[in-house]
């Protein structure tokens, strides 16, 4: 009897093990992949592979325009303590200011203690100089940048801004005309284990997969190559120049310069550099004239027609016009004009027509309201003139006082001369689509309408010929391949080279606009020449 509390003893002990056991038996089988995450979450730090996080935006041929590969500099906060030393060794290297990225490890260690990309796209000796520092927890990785250090289309691209909630959102361009689509994207992780003193070794660093690979993309119109050579041969210039597919009004290639830096490093960039000057208004200066020589020849003028220039035209109200030859151009029938860009012969003709029948013709050519697909434009009204005034109508015709165009508008107008009296409608986005290539917005390209008569526009593409033969736009007769062209030259703003290539069975309406320059037939011609060259090597036409 006296044994028996001891039996009841032993068997609490052993069923409290076993309750222990078991226990222990669920946490290793349950629970160690959890736990195994939190210890590893303790000794290490992570940065996501893409700089942002969102939506891949690519060219008609699927290559990024956004998320490029590029070296990348991956910084730990938790590895310097000096970030003014850090800044000093780092400036040279990087050719960026010491304050600058002084500022930006400071802020970088007072939010967070997870790695981050301090700076984009490092040339190869760039990345050299990095690794010969051996610069404690500061790397250069191959790393999915945002915005690729060409910057190519980066007006049309826009750029992103950190929210109050640590998320990057758009406010310009595409970044935020497509947010809904953008955000939100999963991503791998690069991830390193730290020591006891914060330390990490580039031999540390490890790929961590995402199984989840959630992310959209957005598919434009342009074509890389193309833009890459817009942009090349715009380089040295103040302006814009839009490519465009004459058959269905494909963007090819749009750019605006200056280039801006999307991630803010060039601090010294003017507000004016955010503006997108291929959708920006101007005065079209003498590509106007294309409009009327179709309209005239439409209504039924005659090309024989002649007209003696003096070298001005005095209207009814006493205004005089002077043309641009001070001498005038002689006797000259419509072809002759628009080759040697004669202000008076088309001052005349314009005033025959009338500012309606200017205005009806304008309208059908999409000039009234500019239209993109896939990418919202404010509405703006883009030739306002009285039509009853005749200095009105004068000042239209000379394309200076009361319209508005901006180059992806005067691209359109050529095109319809490329395409037959057909007017196209400009499209940049093809459409969204998920990470299976299934639609998600689809942006539908709207069929060519007739506008002019096919014998009308193969007879402007005469004159266009006839310009860069022996006209103002003489300069990009030594072309690779042959064109047709016009050429304009503002008052008060820029110069304008507008045209079409191959001459036989046209393929770009090519509009070029440049600020602060001499002649649309220098400058512009210059710009153009170099296009359709690059282009016609990178097509094998020579």
């Amino acid at each position: 009897m006296l044994k028996r509390p001891y039996y009841v003893i032993a068997v609490i002990i052993l069923v409290a093990f076993g309750v222990i056991a078991i226990k222990l038996a669920f946490i290793m089988l349950s629970d160690s992949s959890e736990l195994s995450q939190q210890a590893f979450a303790q000794k290490t730090r992570t940065a996501d592979y893409y700089q942002y996080c969102r939506g891949d935006i690519v060219d008609r041929n699927n290559r990024q325009l956004t998320n490029v590969v590029e070296n990348c500099l991956l910084v730990f906060p938790t590895a310097y303590d000096d970030a003014k030393q850090l800044a000093d060794e780092l400036s040279d290297i990087l050719s960026l200011s010491e304050k600058q990225i002084e500022s930006r490890l400071v802020a970088e260690q007072n939010e967070s203690l997870e790695p981050f990309i301090l700076k984009t796209g490092l040339s190869e000796q760039q990345k050299q100089l990095v690794e010969a520092a051996d610069l404690n927890g500061v790397f250069v990785v191959s790393l999915s940048a945002r915005y690729s250090s060409y910057k190519y289309a980066c007006h049309l691209i826009g750029m992103v801004q950190q929210n109050e909630q640590d998320v990057y959102t758009g406010i310009s361009g595409l970044e935020l005309q497509y947010e809904q689509y953008l955000k939100n994207r999963s991503s791998p992780q690069i991830a390193a284990y730290l020591d006891v003193y914060g330390n990490v070794s580039s031999g540390n660093l490890i790929y961590v997969d995402d199984s989840t690979n959630e992310s959209n993309t957005l598919c434009l119109t342009i074509d890389v190559d193309y833009q890459q050579i817009v942009e090349r041969a715009l380089s040295d210039y103040n302006g814009a120049c839009v490519v465009l597919d004459v058959s269905n009004g494909d963007v090819l290639a749009a750019a605006s310069t200056p280039q801006f830096d999307a991630y803010g490093w060039d601090t010294s960039e003017e507000e004016e550099n955010y503006l997108n000057k291929a959708m920006a208004l101007y005065p079209p200066a003498s590509t106007f004239k294309l409009l009327l020589a179709m309209t005239a020849i439409e209504e039924g003028v005659s090309l024989d027609e002649q007209f003696v220039c003096n070298g001005s035209i005095t209207l009814e109200n006493g205004h005089v016009v002077h043309c641009q030859s001070e001498k005038g151009h002689g006797n000259i029938d419509m072809a002759q004009a628009l080759a040697k860009s004669c202000n008076c012969y088309f001052v005349q003709l314009g005033i025959k027509l009338g500012g309606d029948t200017i205005n009806k013709y304008a309208d059908l050519c999409g000039l009234d309201q500019q239209y993109l697909g896939g990418y919202t434009l404010p509405k703006q009204t883009h030739i306002d003139f009285n039509s009853n005034v005749i200095g009105d109508i004068a000042n239209v015709c000379l394309g200076e006082k009361g319209v508005r165009l901006s180059p992806l508008m005067v691209a359109q107008l050529v095109a319809v001369v490329a395409n037959g009296g057909n007017r196209v409608y400009p499209q940049l986005v093809k459409g969204v689509y998920d990470q299976q290539g299934q639609i998600l917005q689809e942006v539908n390209s709207v069929t060519p309408q007739r506008v002019f008569s096919e014998k009308t526009a193969a007879e402007v593409a005469d004159m266009m010929a006839l310009t860069v033969k022996s006209g103002t736009a003489y300069h990009v007769a030594e072309a690779l391949i042959s064109s047709g062209g016009k050429t304009g030259t503002s008052e008060d703003a820029g110069v304008w080279f507008a045209g079409f290539a191959p001459l036989e069975h046209p393929r770009w309406a090519i509009a070029v606009y440049i600020e602060d320059a001499s002649a649309g037939g220098v400058e512009g011609a210059e710009v153009f020449r170099q296009v359709i060259d690059d282009l016609a090597v990178l097509e094998g036409m020579v």
